[in-house]
């Protein structure tokens, strides 16, 4: 009974695809807003055991993600390449692309954390924050969580790789769209709820308060009355601080590895159901001389070239901030490090949810279905209208509770309170435009603007993130870091509004027209189908 019922939505689905687009968005909302926020609850959780190990948390974290993160390449590439493979029925070259794609994930993944074990002392020494007399202190807690960390990066690869062919596999089917998303959630959810356990049972929190009380006692004792602080929380070392980051390095290390095996047989059967690999078998030589799949990779390469300088900047930016935070001192590492997370909450939840913008867009404009097109976008306007609102009313919120209470034990919180204090009205209006902006990623490459997004990108790093940024680490002032980001997601949300709603949409109708006039003999128009506005 349920498949038969299962196979109706389904079928009623596919000839309403906005229909579809909202019913994904209300599955999915639940499951991608929960696993964002547990991410964010590890981060405060990891605070409260102390601001050294928190930055070293943060330390041992930042070129892991960063170079997992540029090759979210893939990802693009793949989607795009498969789904129009699919759509040729062109089955054995989707079997190339999901060989080879895979094959170059893993090795390059494999490379880059070789690279990044190598570098692993040199890296801690460098993001090392000034406060911390001794460099080597970081080194002797964080060296073996940032080794195990490292075989992050090819699982994290893969992901990308496998993300992006199970969502073209998936196409319009609701079920399989549910698949891939649960797969990553269920992952992250274990790694989360193991993190956070290691992090409580650590006994860290409680040793930083009585640490604080004993030199208390003990200055008293001893007749103190300078008013220089007598405990410094900023110089303190939990005594299982190793362990701790290399337990929870490891566990989200194992968790990575296995979600990337159950995308990677779930692609791979799907893919042996529709025949991709009948026709070269076991060859990797027969795949990679493909001809339809080699000019199916020019094309993909050529126009998603945009979307690989927009991937390596933008995630780069998540790299310098936080590494210039732990430059200026661990209690701003701490205080940035929060405000980031809280960021990655407001553009990851609407940029995973608007997935099917990329999914459905192109499809329905290479099927000449430009109304329903049309439709798509003006819905997603709206989306991004509502997760605008949505996180910054969830910002505003989390302003009215107590740091020091929930996010930082009773003795750091004397200095990071203050400091979260004066950030947070910048960090409060950054949301909306990074919620906004999560949304109009995926309708901007549904637009095909790939190409103008980069360039945007490149721009706007150049020339609005960078300079404050520098300033910031010259001044050592935390609140710049934090404008830079505004000013960066104000403008490079001004600049993908435009190009969707006054550059590609505009383009897409005046073809649109054109084709009906010739069909009609002149009797479609571009007014015809209003799309300045997107208006019915």
């Amino acid at each position: 009974m349920v498949p038969k019922c299962l196979g109706e939505l389904q079928a009623y689905l596919d000839k309403h695809p906005i229909r579809f687009n909202l019913v994904a968005v209300i599955l999915l909302l639940p499951a991608v807003s929960a696993g964002t926020l547990l991410r964010a609850v590890v981060s405060a959780v990891v605070t409260r055991q102390g601001l050294v190990l928190s930055a070293t948390f943060v330390a041992i974290r930042i070129v892991a993600e960063w170079l997992g993160n540029l090759y979210t390449f893939f990802w693009y590439v793949q989607t795009s390449a498969i789904s129009k493979l699919e759509g040729a029925q062109s089955w054995s070259s989707a079997g190339s692309w999901l060989v080879l794609g895979s094959v170059a994930s893993l090795i390059l993944g494999l490379l880059t954390m070789l690279v990044m074990m190598a570098l692993a002392e040199p890296l801690l020494r460098l993001f090392s924050p000034a406060s911390v007399d001794d460099a080597s202190i970081m080194v002797s807690i964080g060296m073996m969580a940032q080794l195990v960390i490292a075989t992050l990066v090819p699982a994290r690869v893969c992901i990308s790789n496998f993300s992006g062919v199970g969502l073209a596999q998936s196409g319009s089917n609701l079920v399989l769209i549910v698949a891939v998303y649960l797969s990553i959630f269920l992952a992250i959810s274990a790694a989360v709820s193991i993190q956070i356990g290691l992090m409580n049972g650590s006994g860290c929190e409680q040793e930083i308060v009585e640490a604080n009380l004993t030199a208390h006692q003990a200055a008293q004792a001893n007749g103190w009355n300078s008013s220089a602080p007598i405990f410094d929380p900023e110089m303190w070392v939990c005594s299982r601080a190793e362990d701790v980051l290399a337990s929870t390095a490891l566990v989200e290390s194992v968790s990575e590895w296995i979600g990337a095996a159950v995308l990677c047989l779930l692609t791979f059967f799907i893919g042996k159901r529709r025949g991709y690999f009948l026709p070269h078998g076991c060859s990797l030589k027969r795949y990679a001389t493909d001809k339809d799949a080699a000019a199916v990779a020019y094309d993909a390469f050529r126009s998603h070239a945009g979307v690989a300088v927009r991937s390596i900047l933008f995630n780069t930016m998540d790299m310098i901030s936080p590494a210039i935070s732990l430059g200026i001192g661990v209690t701003e590492a701490a205080v940035f490090n929060f405000f980031a997370e809280m960021g990655f909450i407001s553009y990851t939840v609407p940029n995973l949810i608007s997935a099917g913008a990329m999914i459905l867009g192109p499809r329905l404009l290479g099927q000449g279905r430009i109304d329903e097109f049309r439709m798509l976008v003006h819905l997603h306007r709206w989306i991004a209208l509502f997760f605008g609102v949505a996180f910054t009313v969830f910002a505003y919120l989390t302003s009215e509770v107590s740091i020091s209470d929930e996010f930082t034990n009773k003795v750091d919180g004397s200095l990071f309170t203050p400091l979260a204090d004066a950030v947070y009205p910048a960090a409060i209006v950054l949301q909306p435009f990074l919620a906004m902006i999560g949304v109009y990623g995926p309708l901007l490459v549904a637009c095909q603007g790939y190409v103008s997004w980069g360039i945007l990108v490149a721009v706007l790093f150049f020339l609005v993130y960078l300079p404050p940024t520098i300033a910031a680490a010259v001044l050592g002032d935390v609140h710049l870091l934090v404008y830079a980001q505004l000013a960066f997601a104000i403008l490079h949300f001004v600049g993908v509004y435009y190009l969707v709603h006054f550059r590609f949409l505009p383009a897409v109708c005046v073809t649109d027209a054109a084709t009906r006039a010739a069909v009609q003999d002149g009797g479609a128009s571009c007014s015809h189908v209003s799309c300045w506005w997107l208006g019915p």
